[in-house]
């Protein structure tokens, strides 16, 4: 709409001035003065142009100004909505080294991101080298395929006070997706990680609780059988 509004500006400022300039020939031929109504008539399409070009410049301006204004306000909302979340984000480039971790996750980890920035995939290695789950997840990190839910731990600097092992460690969730670009060109991962500590303790907990439930019951002396609530036979001691 706009483009078109500018062609219909040109087109009225030429035709404009073909028609002063005609005007001028007119009227300057009777007084011997063609050559002197030309320059004006010339001028005068000068004038129009220039004002036709500042218009459609003055508008290009504007239009860059809202589109910045909208980019700007859509990064910080991102930036708002990261940081607000419980889950965090994160990104590798092509050759696996961690590129970005939104803010949340340098709060939950007690990393810097000195520390973490750079860092390949062999982190992960580092960190937890007795999950059995690593060497899957790092085959489908080389074989460029998304993933979800790999559960890992860290070691944390300050012992959390708590039960079982998971007071010494931090877990995580990670899950993720490779990135293309148009060509099919590989640019690496993003995703996003969610720490899950107490969720590991509860379950440590949970079955600590059974265990110690169930040696209680091979201690007693007497027998002990228990059903649930629609008649099912669960366990016994003897």
């Amino acid at each position: 709409m706009k483009a078109e509004f500018h062609r219909h500006l040109w087109w009225a400022a030429i035709s404009f001035g073909l028609a002063l300039a005609g005007g001028f020939a007119v009227l300057n031929h009777f007084n011997g003065s063609l050559l002197v109504g030309a320059i004006a008539a010339s001028g005068a399409v000068a004038v129009l142009a220039a004002l036709a070009a500042r218009w459609n410049e003055h508008t290009s301006e504007a239009q860059q100004a809202i589109a910045d204004d909208a980019l700007r306000k859509s990064e910080e909302r991102l930036d708002d909505f990261a940081n607000a979340a419980s889950d965090w984000l994160w990104e590798m480039d092509p050759e696996l080294r961690f590129t970005y971790a939104s803010d949340r996750f340098y709060e939950l980890s007690g990393m810097s991101s000195s520390d973490f920035i750079g860092r390949r995939h062999d982190w992960f290695i580092e960190n937890d080298p007795d999950n059995k789950e690593l060497p899957q997840f790092l085959e489908t990190l080389e074989a460029r395929q998304p993933f979800r839910h790999f559960i890992f731990s860290e070691p944390v600097k300050t012992v959390a006070q708590g039960v079982g092992k998971s007071s010494e460690r931090r877990w995580f969730r990670l899950s993720g997706t490779p990135k293309y670009a148009t060509g099919g060109e590989f640019l690496g991962y993003c995703g996003t990680g969610t720490e899950i500590t107490a969720e590991v303790q509860a379950r440590e907990e949970a079955v600590e609780s059974t265990v110690r439930f169930l040696d209680a019951i091979e201690n007693v002396s007497d027998g002990i059988a228990f059903w649930d609530a629609d008649d099912r036979f669960v366990l016994c001691n003897r």
